[in-house]
């Protein structure tokens, strides 16, 4: 395609403005995203992501807690949720995730490895060692049963 879609065309506005510093300009890209497509997680995750580089600790606990209730119901979004995470090193949220992927039976190897990987960037190597051993405990080892979607 000669001309990308508009969400497209934003969310690549709202990455280069965030790489460049330019948080008024990523922030406001964010919410066209958003009111564009307002029942798409990925502009919900830009807005978190912006509000994290800006420091808008308010604005970004008060979209967190929207998006858990918008989107708990969305394994896929949640996925999401949880390598913005592991992108702004939340091992709180992973295992908040996780908790509720669990709960919920939805497929845990994604949020299991978002889990591992925030406890890494965290420098927690024992706790990411822990989680990973009892991951591969569930599973028996087998990897056949890893879900690799």
């Amino acid at each position: 395609a000669r001309f990308p879609k508009r969400d497209e065309l934003y969310l690549h506005l709202v990455r280069y403005h965030r790489s460049l510093g330019h948080a008024d300009e990523a922030r406001r890209y964010a919410l066209l995203r958003q009111f564009n497509n307002p029942a798409s997680p990925g502009p919900r995750i830009d807005l978190l992501h912006t509000y994290r580089s800006t420091d808008e600790t308010a604005a970004a606990q008060r979209e967190l807690t929207t998006f858990f209730v918008d989107f708990s119901a969305d394994p896929p979004a949640l996925i999401l949720l949880a390598w913005f995470a592991v992108d702004t090193v939340q091992p709180a949220l992973t295992a908040r995730l996780t908790s509720l992927a669990h709960e919920r039976s939805y497929p845990l190897n994604a949020f299991n490895l978002a889990r591992v990987q925030a406890n890494l960037a965290a420098q927690h190597y024992q706790v990411a060692l822990d989680l990973a051993l009892t991951a591969l405990r569930y599973l028996g080892n087998r990897t056949d049963q890893l879900d690799y979607a």
